[in-house]
């Protein structure tokens, strides 16, 4: 059970009951003994856990407490630690080994899951708070940290210091390398090589606004790294910490897997970065950095490459047969010539690719469709087209049914050409996700989209569809989950078959303004958990208004009914991954 389940369910108690301090004291003792034999429970199934999963377990411990940790990035970190490993001969990613571990330990009541993803997958996470204690405890058992916890003092006696093997900078005073990493005095550094000979991991949690940040971390991998530290250094996890002064040095941590650094505003890479030949995964997400230079491709075990899709960074590709067969991840490329499409040729093994384009040619982008053809082992697929203004602008792609293992797929970008119907009667058969943004269709996308047998999330944003009728026919979209239409600003008549949609649980309808009322069929849509309306015009959300209006009998079945007005959005942003 976790915690606001029990606090809730500890108030209805308490509500049916009198309110004496008698049985607030009742309660309460209940409370403690409820709790003791959780924790008693969970703490003999973590004795239970095989050494591998303690071991990701133990990473918990570098986050605090209340932070909700993105799986994204606890995966790819238990990766370059080696907490993952991928077997010999084994066909399974080390990502997919680490997304099945997480699994367990939710299953085994372990981990929260703070999020959940419309697939169905944990978005974030932390530790169940009963068993931090008790994980941290083991942990240092175990020399994850090798953090001597009576020692707060600065003192340079190297007899004294304690080797640091993963470090978490949360800006805490009273830690024993605050004054290394944050403190103005630099003259007492001589105990930095006995604290961090053995480091293998730092993530800094400092997201303060200003320089400071950023020059503080300049200044600690200076000074250690001119003392000989960090040399075995796997990963450096800055994400949002403003524009950390990379020295030029860092060239010399050449057992760098992980080097993280989103949302961090960066404006350069020093150029010895691309001596880290073995960095496993670079995140330049929500960076300032534009130009990727071809010596990139010499990190042979690179495995995932996020860029600036915002702020456009070009992508150079291999000239020849590339070396980068680990790469699995390309997200946030900007590709504007024939150049940099050619060099997708070589790129064949991408699980993972998010590009923005700006070829007005529809050669150039048949050309771009070809190279995208060949990735068979594609899974998720982004695709943005633009204009020379930054606008959307047309996607021409006949077909993607070459890219059978295609699971995701976004396009934002006009498909009113006649041709892109043929995508989207082409589109693969194993898609669970699809999202289509600023389209412009001119012929209902619903019939093509509901033959998708595998469909489970759906999303139409930002006039998908021109039209003004749209209608979901019987037994279309068999397993589909989640539905959303976004700012469909020409639709007036939607009608849902019954029959159709018969797995829906969540539907959002966000600024569809001309739309005349909650289709009929929603009524027959047993599963239906949650409809959201967001930002509606009044007299469309007075329809729905409880026992009153007009159409509430469509939706009295639903458990929650949320009604919110919200600003406009954009729809051109980086991406979820």
């Amino acid at each position: 059970m976790g915690i606001p389940r029990m606090i809730s369910e500890t108030g209805a108690s308490l509500s049916r009951k009198e309110a004496t301090v008698e049985q607030w004291k009742l309660t309460l003792e209940e409370l403690k003994r409820d709790q003791e034999s959780r924790y008693e429970a969970l703490s003999e199934a973590a004795n239970t856990l095989p050494s591998n999963l303690k071991q990701c377990l133990f990473y918990f411990g570098l986050f605090k407490e209340d932070y909700n940790i993105p799986v994204r990035r606890l995966v790819v970190l238990w990766v370059a630690e080696g907490l993952v490993r991928q077997e010999r001969n084994d066909e399974e990613s080390p990502e997919s080994i680490a997304e099945k571990r997480l699994k367990k330990l939710v299953e085994q009541n372990m981990i929260q899951v703070v999020k959940w993803s419309p697939d169905g997958k944990v978005k974030t996470c932390r530790m169940h708070i009963i068993l931090r204690d008790l994980w941290e405890s083991k942990a240092k058992d175990a020399n994850f940290f090798d953090i001597d916890s009576n020692s707060t003092s600065t003192s340079s006696s190297t007899s004294s210091a304690t080797a640091i093997r993963r470090l978490a900078d949360h800006l805490d005073k009273e830690h024993v390398c605050f004054p290394h990493i944050h403190g103005n005095d630099r003259a007492n550094i001589s105990d930095f090589k006995s604290h961090y000979k053995d480091l293998c991991t730092f993530l800094s949690f400092d997201t303060r606004e200003g320089d400071m940040p950023g020059d503080n971390i300049g200044n600690f991998f200076h000074q250690g790294i001119l003392r000989r530290c960090f040399q075995g250094l796997r990963v450096l996890d800055l994400e949002r910490v403003f524009r950390p002064k990379l020295p030029e040095s860092i060239g010399k941590l050449i057992h760098l897997r992980y080097l993280g650094l989103r949302w961090t505003y960066l404006e350069r890479l020093p150029t010895s970065i691309y001596n880290l030949l073995n960095l496993q995964t670079l995140d330049l997400k929500n960076t300032y950095i534009s130009v990727i230079p071809s010596s990139l491709w010499q990190m042979r075990q690179l495995r995932h490459l996020y860029l600036s899709e915002n702020y456009r960074s070009r992508f150079v590709g291999p000239k020849g047969a590339s070396s980068l067969t680990n790469l699995q991840t390309l997200w946030g490329a900007f590709v504007d010539d024939g150049d940099s499409v050619d060099g997708l040729y070589w790129l064949t093994n991408l699980r993972k690719l998010g590009l923005v384009f700006q070829l007005a040619h529809p050669q150039q982008q048949s050309l771009l469709a070809l190279r995208i053809s060949k990735m068979k082992g594609l899974e998720s697929l982004r695709l943005v087209s633009i204009d020379k203004s930054v606008k959307p602008s047309s996607i021409y792609f006949d077909s993607l049914s070459d890219l059978e293992n295609l699971s995701s797929l976004y396009l934002l970008g006009k498909l009113e050409n006649i041709s892109n119907m043929y995508l989207l009667v082409n589109l693969p058969r194993k898609l669970t996700d699809v999202t289509l943004s600023l389209s412009e269709l001119n012929k209902d996308p619903m019939v093509e989209l509901g033959e998708l047998q595998n469909l489970k999330i759906l999303k139409l944003f930002g006039n998908a569809y021109s039209k003004s009728v749209m209608c979901c026919s019987r037994g279309s979209f068999p397993v589909l989950e989640v539905l959303r239409l976004w700012k469909q600003e020409n639709l007036k008549v939607w009608s849902v078959d019954e029959g159709s949609l018969k797995a829906l649980r969540e539907l959002e309808i966000r600024r569809c303004d001309n739309l005349k009322e909650i289709p009929h069929g929603i009524k027959h849509l047993s599963f239906l958990r949650s409809v959201t309306l967001t930002d509606m015009p009044k007299n469309f959300t007075a329809r729905v208004k409880k026992n009153q209006g007009e159409d509430w009998y469509k939706v009295e079945h639903v458990p929650s009914l949320n009604i919110i007005p919200l600003p406009d959005v954009t729809h051109i942003g980086e991406g979820s991954s």
